[in-house]
């Protein structure tokens, strides 16, 4: 009598696919490289019109979910990232596109996007500690108005070219410096009106530019008076977010 032949991952019960025929995720490489491809395509409209980074974020919110491995913020599905780009920025994703993103954002293997990463990781990334400047300057023109809106003439009072250090060292010219800065946010909008999402994607660009973390805590510092006395505060989590959005509830922006 045989012996019967228990089954196991080693001797299947059923005809399964081979695994050299299964398709390979990408591998660091080539993911890096279709990442930075989508991030110049998106980075080409979002630009060109600013005002598509708010709606870009309020459509992933919308359809997103809260992932408590990141502080309760929202988090999407790549299916969900694929159509809301698709429709509301107007860039086509591919499946693998898609992959990439997951590759680069999603931390825990659930397959979610933090979409605050995204959007900013579009200009190259804004680390925590970088994070909470950009953030702290954004309340602090905030504070600076009792509109309870943050919008390019409150910004523009504030910033202070003449402190920075590239003016200060004789590099650039502190009108041409004021000039792009407006240039930028006068682009696809009428109201004047700027959004934390929009302002932390701007920063993200300079961002990238800037290796060292002490040279951009000075620019930021000595650029927007006022800054110097607060205290760093901690990245605004989903709650803070949510206050702050119940002060300021015609920015409609969480």
């Amino acid at each position: 009598m045989s012996t019967p032949t228990i089954p196991s991952i080693l001797t299947p019960t059923s005809p399964i696919t081979p695994l050299s025929y299964l398709p390979e995720p990408p591998d660091a490489e080539d993911a890096f490289a279709l990442l930075q491809n989508l991030n110049d395509r998106l980075a080409a409209v979002l630009d060109a019109d600013v005002r598509k980074v708010a709606a870009l974020y309020k459509a992933l919110v919308a359809r997103g979910v809260k992932d408590e491995d990141e502080d309760g913020m929202g988090a999407c599905e790549g299916k969900v990232l694929k159509e809301v780009v698709e429709v509301v920025v107007g860039v086509q994703m591919e499946n693998a596109d898609v992959d990439a993103v997951i590759s680069r954002y999603d931390t825990t293997g659930k397959g979610l996007i933090p979409i605050d990463k995204f959007i900013y990781g579009v200009k190259g990334d804004l680390p925590s500690k970088r994070l909470h400047l950009v953030q702290d300057v954004y309340k602090l023109l905030l504070d600076s108005t009792t509109r309870g809106v943050v919008s390019l003439k409150d910004a523009k009072a504030k910033y202070n070219t003449l402190a920075h250090p590239r003016v200060q060292s004789g590099e650039l010219d502190p009108d041409r410096v004021l000039s792009d800065f407006v240039t930028y946010w006068e682009r696809g909008r009428s109201d004047g009106r700027i959004e934390l999402v929009e302002w932390e994607y701007y920063f993200a660009g300079l961002s990238a530019a800037i290796d060292r973390d002490e040279y951009f805590d000075k620019v930021m510092r000595q650029c927007w008076p006022g800054l110097k006395e607060i205290k760093q505060t901690t990245k605004l989590t989903d709650q803070s977010k949510r206050e702050l959005a119940s002060i300021v509830r015609r920015m409609d922006h969480i």
